[in-house]
């Protein structure tokens, strides 16, 4: 091996040691990210229907049974790949996500929730201030909303990103008041 080859050679391994830090780092992010929210989201619910979307997709409305007025708990597990065939039957049930996260609002705040989603747009053409502006949100949408982040592919969890996904409503709990 010549000196240029040594030298190349110690820019490749550098490189490649940086890209391994970074992986590393992403990994153990995204892992405190799902343990920091303890693998559920809370929402404010006021009506029985709980509205799930994308922010470039359509909602989905899902009828929480025997729903009374509060905070619901939303696991994560309870987000499912929908199957194929199930897709193309059911296409008004189906969650499609295309940025990794997934929404839910009571279905009466929905529309304000996407004026204000409109209005964040048009001001910085930046959507990641849509979940970087949560409390501001929140408090001017006058109800607790939520949201799940993709930890990536796991185990343990369907949700890994785009794709197509239904919501088991039979794992979601009313908390207590």
């Amino acid at each position: 091996m010549n000196f240029n080859e040594e030298e190349r050679m110690k820019k490749v391994v550098s490189m490649l040691f940086v890209c391994l830090l970074l992986f590393v780092g992403c990994e153990k992010k995204d892992a405190k990210q799902i343990e920091s929210k303890n693998d559920f989201v809370v929402v404010e619910l006021r009506s029985d229907t709980l509205m799930v979307f994308d922010l470039p997709g359509e909602a989905v409305r899902y009828k929480i049974p025997n729903f009374e007025s509060g905070r619901y708990k939303i696991p994560f597990k309870a987000i499912r790949n929908a199957p194929e065939e199930k897709a193309q039957r059911e296409a008004g049930s189906i969650i499609v996500v295309d940025t990794g996260k997934i929404f839910f609002v009571d279905a009466d705040y929905y529309d304000k929730l996407r004026q204000i989603e409109r209005r964040i747009w048009e001001e910085t053409k930046d959507m990641s201030q849509f979940t970087a502006r949560y409390d501001a949100i929140a408090n001017e949408l006058g109800i607790k909303y939520n949201f799940f982040t993709s930890s990536g592919v796991g185990p343990s969890y369907d949700f890994a990103g785009d794709g197509s996904y239904v919501l088991d409503t039979s794992l979601i709990q009313r908390l207590p008041n």
